[in-house]
């Protein structure tokens, strides 16, 4: 069985646009086969999505946040479908998202739990 590598890393606030090329240096020296970024803004996701296609990565599916809010980008050397979740809430869906890699039969769950000062509070969540 051939493994897959996947990594997931909290940019924290979105990562900024002068973070984000390190952020995209130290995703190269690991060679992850998925990435998964919470806490990732729209703000910077040109920046983002160009450098990750720069390493290989030809897929992407986003939680697709609210300016300013954080969120979830899950960018792929492997083909992703997005899964449209029965057990997400609306004031959830930003910080869950599901994904099948297809050529690996695999479902992955994409979670960024709340802190306990979030308004709608980490214990529903």
């Amino acid at each position: 069985m051939i493994s897959t590598k996947i990594l997931e890393w909290n940019i924290k606030h979105g990562g900024s646009r002068e973070r984000t090329p390190k952020i995209l240096e130290s995703v190269g020296q690991h060679d992850a086969d998925i990435v998964v970024l919470t806490e990732f803004r729209t703000n910077h996701q040109d920046s983002l999505i160009n450098g990750f296609e720069a390493q290989g990565y030809s897929h992407f599916v986003s939680s697709n946040p609210e300016p300013k809010t954080s969120g979830i980008l899950v960018a792929s050397k492997l083909n992703l479908t997005p899964i449209t979740s029965e057990y997400v809430n609306e004031g959830a869906r930003q910080r869950w998202l599901e994904v099948e890699i297809v050529e690996k039969q695999l479902k992955l769950l994409c979670l960024h739990i709340p802190g306990a000062g979030d308004v709608w509070g980490k214990e529903a969540f």
